[in-house]
């Protein structure tokens, strides 16, 4: 979980694929390229939910100003907390 962010599922396309094939209405967001430990840079998804699911999905905690990224480039993050951290480090 080192490219991964606190409360979220981040996947690559085999997992996708297998999803898909269940056919039980899995939701994915395209999160974009990203590298990956030993496997080089992939495209990865976040898991964002599933369809009849109903029940809150819990916030992310803010990113606090020094502390690792896990990989993230800034458009991931919400443009609330982005300015949030951008005003932090100035």
């Amino acid at each position: 979980e080192s490219t991964g962010l606190p409360y979220r599922i981040h996947v690559n396309i085999r997992t996708v694929t297998i999803l898909h094939s269940l056919k039980e209405g899995f939701k994915l967001d395209v999160r974009g390229k990203t590298e990956l430990k030993g496997k080089g840079i992939e495209d990865t998804y976040w898991l964002v939910g599933r369809d009849g699911f109903n029940k809150p999905i819990p916030t992310p905690p803010d990113l606090q100003p020094g502390a690792s990224n896990h990989g993230i480039s800034l458009d991931e993050i919400p443009e609330d907390r982005r300015k949030k951290l951008e005003k932090a480090r100035q």
